[in-house]
């Protein structure tokens, strides 16, 4: 399980509002009510990778490898 989160409200407030969207008829949420998805979120308390995507692409790359094989050889002996 891989859960992205972007810890920098501020940043993400950006992000919600200056997004576009590439599908037709498509509405993406407001910030309000992204908000009050926020407020009534039950953080997941199983083992996941959670990557923070206010920090720089590679470092969460790096972690996403680490964490994951994705050379394509996982459970060949």
């Amino acid at each position: 399980m891989i859960e992205t989160v972007c810890a920098d409200l501020d940043e993400h407030r950006r992000r919600v509002e200056t997004r576009d969207s590439d599908l037709p008829g498509w509405v993406h949420p407001t910030w309000a009510q992204v908000q009050r998805t926020m407020a009534s979120y039950q953080p997941r308390t199983d083992e996941r990778l959670v990557l923070d995507t206010t920090g720089p692409l590679e470092d969460s790359y790096q972690r996403l490898v680490a964490a994951v094989d994705l050379s394509g050889t996982a459970g060949r002996t």
